[in-house]
């Protein structure tokens, strides 16, 4: 049977979210100012209100090559 490898969409605050793979090889900080893996920061400008900010980790597992 072939674990399925998830990612989760995490909002943290108003603004701001982390996608972030479950059951990589590290736990991936969501909450501090930097995690291990350098995650991606990208501006997401919404022009009906303020603009929000998308945090993009990085899996340790590889798990992007194969999906």
């Amino acid at each position: 049977m072939t674990r399925v490898k998830r990612w989760e969409a995490l909002p943290i605050d108003t603004g701001v979210v982390h996608v972030h793979p479950i059951g990589d090889l590290i736990e991936h900080d969501t909450n501090g100012p930097v995690c291990v893996c350098v995650p991606e920061v990208e501006l997401v400008p919404n022009p009906h209100g303020p603009d929000g900010w998308l945090h993009t980790h990085s899996s340790l597992d590889g798990r992007e090559a194969r999906e």
